[in-house]
């Protein structure tokens, strides 16, 4: 399957995006439905849905905030109306637009627009809480820590993929699932520092893997309750 062309980090007209490449949510998708019984058609209109919320203007936010959560914190993410500008809230609300949808092209559109955000959550630099400032000068670290051309994990996701460990996981609801991979993520020791580049490889993988087992889940529930198969 071809992967499309790496979108990159840019700062313009006031506003600083936080676009990390999108095969990394396209390779996490089709991993994670590899198994499904859906036919492959359907799978690849998921991973494409999957990628859309880093580009669609509907989904950015005040500065990206959208793509933040920060669950254990008082504040959810950074900026104004970050109660309701934040990762959960759009995970919240595509999924119940896929709920409530009859048509299957939505239905796969909403879906694949809120696994976006949940994949998200895998990645520590998504959850870890600071404000708008904090992200700025976290900047170039977290697009290095995505996409970087040597420690990136965009830069080895043939290993990340190859060393994937599948995973059952505990949790009481899709909403939990959300908020249990957020929390994952805080984990101290995957703490991202620019002196510490060296670990981010056991750091992408274990974020990858959470991933991609919490994407298999969430499809495998909201697909089998829509009748999607």
């Amino acid at each position: 399957m071809q992967y499309n062309k790496e979108m990159q980090i840019n700062t313009s007209g006031g506003q600083t995006n936080f676009k990390w490449n999108k095969t990394t949510h396209l390779e996490m998708t089709m991993l994670a439905l590899q198994n499904s019984s859906i036919d492959d058609i359907t799978k690849r209109q998921v991973a494409r849905y999957a990628q859309m919320p880093d580009f669609a203007k509907t989904e950015l936010g005040y500065h990206n905030n959208t793509h933040f959560f920060f669950p254990n914190s008082k504040k959810k993410s950074f900026g104004p109306d970050s109660d309701k500008l934040n990762a959960f809230s759009q995970f919240k609300e595509h999924l119940q637009q896929a709920m409530l949808s009859e048509d299957k092209e939505e239905v796969l559109k909403k879906l694949g627009y809120a696994l976006h955000y949940l994949q998200d959550m895998s990645v520590p630099l998504h959850t870890e809480p600071g404000g708008l400032i904090h992200k700025i000068l976290k900047y170039k670290l977290h697009g290095n820590f995505e996409r970087g051309k040597k420690y990136g994990a965009t830069a080895h996701l043939d290993i990340l993929t190859q060393n994937f460990k599948a995973e059952n996981l505990e949790y009481s609801s899709i909403l939990d699932l959300f908020t249990k991979t957020a929390e994952y993520s805080q984990n101290p020791e995957f703490k991202v520092k620019r002196f510490n580049k060296k670990n981010w490889i056991s750091i992408q993988q274990a974020c990858f893997n959470r991933g991609v087992n919490a994407s298999r889940e969430f499809l495998e529930k909201v697909l089998a309750v829509k009748n999607i198969n």
